[in-house]
This record gives C-alpha cells, sequence and structure tokens, in this order.
C-alpha cells in the first residue's frame, strides 16, 4: 500500500470514529436538554461553559481513544495550548463538544458537535454534528464534503447585493466599532446579515447554499472541522485583512479573520470588510 492510499485508509477510519464521537456527544446534549439536567458558568473571556459541554468533551475523548490510543487533542474545554507549536505536528484531533454553548443553554437549536483530524496541520476529515436539527455534515480530504449522506455545495454566481451574509460578534467588547463598521458595510453592500450564534452551522449552511458568505475570527476548533468542510464543499477559505495572534498557525487551523464564501462572492467580500 502506498503512502498516500495508506494515508487516505487512515483518514476514512478516523472518519468513522469521530462520526461515532460526535454522535454520542450529540445523545448527550439531547438528554441534558431533555431533563434539564446542567448547570451554566461564565469563563474569563465572557463565554459560558456548562457541565453538558465537559460531558460531551469527555465522550468525544473516551470514544476516539478506544480507537486511536494515545491520540493528542485541541479541545476548548481543555488545558491544551494552541499556541504550543507541537501541536501543528503529527497527528491531532481538534474539538469543540458544544459550538453554541450560550444557544445550548437558552433552548435555541443551533448547536453543533465539531471533530477534525488533523496531519502535520492539514486536516484529513471532519465532522460537524448538529444534534437539535438533524443535520451531520462530514467531509474527507479529496472527496465532496456531504450532509446527511448528499453531497453539498455552496451558491455560485450570487450578486453581492442578493447575498445572505453571517457572522458573529465578540463577547469582549474591545473592538466594538469595528465590528459595526463591518456589519454596516455588509448591509449597505449586500441583502442582509444573519447572526445565529454557533459558527459551525453558519459555515456548514454556507458550504450547502443556505448562506452565501461568513466572517469573523474564532478559535481553531471553531474553525478546524466547519472550514474543511466548506473547502471540501467548494467554498473558498481565507483572510479577511490581517492575521494576529493565531497567525503562527497552519492555514486550516486559523480562525484569526477569516473569510468563507463562493470562490465567485469572496473577493468582492473581501472588499466589502477589508474598507471599514
Amino acid at each position: 500500500m502506498g503512502k498516500h492510499t495508506a494515508q487516505q485508509s487512515e483518514a476514512s477510519r478516523a472518519l468513522t470514529t469521530a462520526l461515532k464521537a460526535a454522535h454520542r456527544a450529540g445523545e448527550i446534549i439531547l438528554a441534558a436538554l431533555r431533563q434539564g439536567d446542567f448547570s451554566v458558568e461564565r469563563k474569563e473571556d465572557k463565554s459560558f461553559v456548562t457541565t453538558t459541554d465537559t460531558l460531551a468533551e469527555e465522550a468525544i475523548f473516551t470514544a476516539i481513544t478506544h480507537d486511536f490510543p494515545g491520540a493528542r487533542f485541541l479541545s476548548e474545554e481543555s488545558e491544551s495550548e494552541f499556541s504550543d507549536p507541537a501541536l501543528t505536528k503529527g497527528e491531532l484531533w481538534v474539538i469543540d463538544p458544544i459550538d453554541g454553548t450560550t444557544n445550548f443553554s437558552r433552548g435555541q437549536l443551533n448547536v453543533g458537535v465539531c471533530i477534525a483530524y488533523s496531519v502535520d496541520g492539514a486536516v484529513q476529515c471532519a465532522v460537524v454534528h448538529a444534534p437539535l436539527i438533524q443535520e451531520t455534515y462530514t467531509a474527507l480530504r479529496g472527496e465532496p464534503a456531504q450532509c446527511n449522506g448528499q453531497v453539498i455545495r455552496p451558491r455560485f454566481d450570487v450578486p453581492l447585493d442578493h447575498a445572505l451574509i453571517v457572522t458573529g460578534f465578540p463577547y469582549v467588547k474591545g473592538s466594538l466599532q469595528r465590528t459595526l463598521r463591518r456589519a454596516e458595510s455588509v448591509l449597505t453592500h449586500c441583502y442582509d446579515l444573519r447572526r445565529l450564534g454557533a459558527c459551525s452551522i453558519d459555515i456548514c449552511w454556507v458550504a450547502r447554499g443556505r448562506l452565501d458568505g461568513y466572517y469573523e475570527t474564532v478559535k481553531p476548533w471553531d474553525i478546524a472541522a466547519p472550514g474543511f468542510i466548506a473547502r471540501m464543499a467548494g467554498c473558498t477559505v481565507g483572510p479577511l485583512g490581517k492575521r494576529y495572534e493565531q497567525a503562527h498557525l497552519p492555514e486550516e487551523l486559523c480562525g484569526e479573520e477569516v473569510l468563507i464564501a463562493s470562490p465567485s462572492l469572496f473577493q468582492q467580500l473581501q472588499q466589502v470588510l477589508s474598507s471599514p
């Protein structure tokens, strides 16, 4: 078996494991909502974390290490530090057990479980599982992205003034004025702007054409899985402007100033969003 074929086989095996882990986490999320059995705390960065985040993360780790003993993780709720250069060497699982924790804590539907498997900083497969809307997005390097087993594509040749754009707003308000200027620019040049509260779902919806563009600054565990799914669906993924504190990371793990759109819209949106 050649090296390339061996890598594909391992990525396929990793995707099977990621799906199993994501669905287990989804079961925990659904059970917690049905029973109302979770508590909410606020973290130092002003975002929320619940006891369900921790339980879902533990379930994901257990499922993955069962199939991949010694697996290394970069996860939002663990103590891993994404500035460690060693995390971009060799095999790495990049996890967000609940993307959209605030949505989850309020019973809103846009919640995603994100799992990406990378080798030397390049994502090989990814899953975004949205248990509350029963959508599971998957991608394997070199193959089309899918939702519930059906191939997905972004919308192509959408005029800028027809484009429906989505973003997120930071909990820390230091860059609020720039956030508002960018929102004003989008509302001036595009059809409308959405703010749905879970970037994994936002990005997957761009990948399947429900939305036309996404921009925000997010962490590696936010972007790794959905960003890869968007790439495999045919979207362009790149920097909105300059990248700062995360710029040392490989491209597919870097969520700093990220823009995702169909190729026909990407450069136009860059211009719209870079001007403010």
